[in-house]
């Protein structure tokens, strides 16, 4: 019975945030024609209020809504992005929001780059490393290679979580300090949609909330194993 609970515990601890958010997105995902555009429509609208037309928008067939610093784009899944929708034109100032954060050099998005280039490096070099691992174990006999082995597959997996955490003030800020006051301020969605489109710029939020406690859960079980 302990175990059973426990086993249901983890489910919610770790999955509910990610069934939330998925369940707040298609809750407010019906067509409305009170909102300025689709998604799609509405981040190119956005880019070139900020003046920010070096930045293109793009809709792909997948779930990743996403801005691409590199490529200077706002990338939005077509499920959202092709709609009138709340959930729509509320994902669509949220990535918006993180194109004007790097438009303007804000320290924690560059930082938060920064951990995650860093952050890449140190994962493909711990695979790299426990891949050659057992055969320098098995060649030298050593124990303490199994040490070695041990304290890099920690770094390797410790890492992910360590930059989704890092990533989650940008996030916020991202959601509340700016997604929502361009909404709220510029009267781009009627009062009464505000309490949802919190909530929605809340589930864009906790994507990184609910990558940390899945990537905890992964380290979790590999330290336990």
């Amino acid at each position: 019975m302990h175990y059973f609970l426990l086993i249901i515990f983890i489910i919610v601890i770790f999955y509910g945030p990610s069934i939330w958010m998925k369940r707040v997105l298609n809750r407010y995902n019906y067509i409305n024609d009170n909102y300025p555009g689709t998604g799609f429509e509405f981040a190119e609208h956005l880019m070139k209020v900020h003046k920010m037309d070096h930045v293109k928008v793009e809709m792909t067939e997948g779930d990743d809504d996403h801005y691409d610093h590199t490529n200077k784009k706002i990338v939005l899944s077509s499920k959202y992005a092709s709609k009138k929708s709340l959930t729509s034109v509320a994902i669509a100032a949220h990535e918006a929001a993180h194109a004007i954060q790097d438009n303007h050099n804000y320290p924690p998005y560059q930082n938060s780059i920064k951990t995650s280039i860093l952050s890449y490096k140190i994962r493909r070099a711990g695979y790299f490393m426990m891949l050659l691992m057992p055969v320098a174990i098995f060649i030298t006999r050593v124990p303490a290679t199994g040490i070695l082995l041990f304290i890099i597959s920690f770094i390797s997996m410790a890492t992910p979580v360590f930059t989704n955490i890092m990533s989650l003030p940008v996030e916020f800020d991202a959601s509340f300090n700016r997604a929502l006051p361009i909404l709220r301020d510029n009267n781009y969605i009627p009062d009464e949609d505000l309490e949802g489109a919190r909530k929605i710029l809340t589930a864009c939020a906790f994507t990184y909330v609910a990558a940390s406690l899945s990537n905890i859960f992964n380290f979790w079980n590999w330290l336990r194993r």
